[in-house]
């Protein structure tokens, strides 16, 4: 481009802004500083008896449909009055230098965001989602319906999408999911002062909650210590969901109770996953998906079988692929958290070891 565009960033979106003398750093003091069109500098001790009057600078309103600013478009050439806009002390205040480039790349990037985040938080399981929606949010929405959750993550990923990017690449995200995961199946809850986690039954103590702590910010980092206790810890949430599983139901079971059932079951499931800490991978690899016909996945039988899907390129597979690819090379569970993320499986399979 042969012109440099400045633009006013104060909100204003009509009229116009004109910029007067004001100061600029020289050689890190600051000193008086006037645009005057046909000298060679900015700063009035260079310009002590120019004939050339000082100028104001005009932002004008561009009107283009598109991309409606005001801003003040400057040709390459007038070097003095683009030293002058960059010098001056309401640059990066009142008015940016624009690059229409810049803009774009940071608006594709942005896209990319969003993309990832929608993925990261579009959960069609009840439960999961208000899971997801207490490991991002925190127990303020263990009372708001799944309609909430799943809106107002939605809205996070697109207003905020490195936030929940964040959120769900943070190292403690997993131990949060299972916390969440307990509060959401009633294993675990906050006791009446709000100043314990205690068992939902019998209202034992887990661990205190201090004033103005997050539960479970607090129980995800208990979890993080992997300590003997945390490992019982975890141990009891599955056996306190094996018992609610196995209970079953005091009247005929309609489908909405079913559905409750196999909900428990995985939660069940993605809690016993998170116990372990090592595991044999067997010479049969089943990387299953329920679907409303049965079940259906990917199942390797030979050592053939899992070298070629291991020399595959990550990027050309399928989730089923993937999944069953990262529990062959890692030999070691899905991580519930991320198991149905396909990007994030590719990512863990092309990280060199």
């Amino acid at each position: 481009m042969n012109y440099t565009v400045f633009r006013l960033i104060t909100g204003k979106l009509e009229g116009t802004y004109s910029l007067k003398r004001g100061v600029g750093l020289k050689n890190g003091v600051l000193k008086d500083i006037a645009y005057r069109p046909g000298t060679d500098s900015i700063f009035e001790e260079d310009n002590k008896g120019s004939v050339s009057e000082q100028k104001e600078v005009v932002f004008k309103y561009n009107d283009l449909l598109n991309d409606p600013a005001i801003e003040v478009v400057v040709p390459n050439a007038n070097k003095v009055l683009i030293d002058f806009l960059r010098t001056h002390a309401k640059f990066g205040v009142d008015y940016i230098e624009y690059n229409q480039d810049k803009v774009s790349e940071e608006r594709t990037k942005l896209s990319d965001d969003i993309f990832k985040a929608l993925e990261f938080v579009n959960v069609s399981d009840d439960n999961e989602t208000h899971a997801t929606a207490l490991a991002v949010f925190g127990l303020d929405y263990f009372s708001k319906s799944i309609a909430v959750c799943r809106a107002d993550l939605k809205e996070k990923a697109v207003k905020e999408p490195k936030k929940v990017i964040d959120a769900f690449s943070a190292p403690d995200f997993q131990n949060k999911y299972v916390s969440s995961l307990a509060f959401c199946s009633d294993v675990i809850k906050m006791n009446n002062t709000n100043t314990a986690i205690v068992w939902s039954d019998t209202n034992s103590p887990i661990i205190s909650i201090a004033k103005g702590e997050n539960g479970i910010d607090k129980l995800a980092e208990f979890l993080g210590s992997a300590t003997d206790e945390t490992k019982v810890l975890l141990q009891e949430f599955q056996a306190r969901l094996d018992k609610k599983t196995n209970s079953g139901p005091t009247v005929d079971a309609s489908k909405e109770l079913k559905q409750k059932d196999k909900e428990i079951a995985e939660l069940k499931a993605k809690l016993a996953a998170a116990t372990a800490t090592e595991k044999t991978v067997e010479t049969k690899v089943v990387i299953e998906e329920e679907d409303d016909n049965g079940a259906s996945g990917l199942v390797l039988e030979t050592d053939e079988a899992k070298q070629a899907l291991l020399a595959k390129d990550p990027a050309t597979m399928n989730l089923a692929e993937a999944q069953a690819a990262y529990v062959l090379k890692f030999a070691k569970p899905l991580p519930f958290a991320y198991k149905n993320k396909l990007e994030w499986l590719v990512k863990e399979l092309t990280k060199p070891e």
